[in-house]
């Protein structure tokens, strides 16, 4: 999310957009697909697998070079999926933090505080794992 544009919503309205722009994005099969959690267990955890855009791949390695992708070769009109062995990706994992935990001063900030409207939001990591609140 944008903050520069996130300052213009009302702040009664900021959480609903977050959820549905992050909603919009982890459910769409075109850039993210679920896949069981590594790290996380229970009902309040939740998984997905962010493959990347096939426009990154190859036929053959040495097509990188010439920066040609499978998009540029000829391919046959009914081709309805691709289907990638060990490709690179991104897992994410959702998982409430720890109702004990307290985020530190600095690693919180106030948007949209000039024009009276703003959301206060904190992140901070710890080890691979990124926390968010507010």
């Amino acid at each position: 999310m944008n903050p520069a544009v996130a300052i213009l919503a009302p702040a009664s309205l900021t959480t609903l957009f977050s959820i549905a722009y992050s909603m919009g994005f982890i459910t769409d099969p075109r850039f993210v697909t679920g896949i069981s959690p590594k790290t996380c267990s229970g009902n309040d955890c939740s998984a997905v697998f962010l493959p990347g855009g096939v426009e990154l791949v190859y036929l053959d390695p040495q097509e990188e070079l010439d920066n040609t992708n499978f998009f540029n070769q000829q391919q046959s009109d009914d081709l309805t999926s691709i289907l990638i062995y060990d490709a690179p990706g991104f897992q994410v994992e959702f998982s409430p933090v720890e109702s004990n935990y307290t985020f530190n001063p600095e690693d919180c900030k106030m948007y949209g505080e000039t024009v009276k409207d703003g959301f206060y939001i904190c992140l901070a990591s710890r080890g691979s794992d990124l926390l968010a609140g507010g």
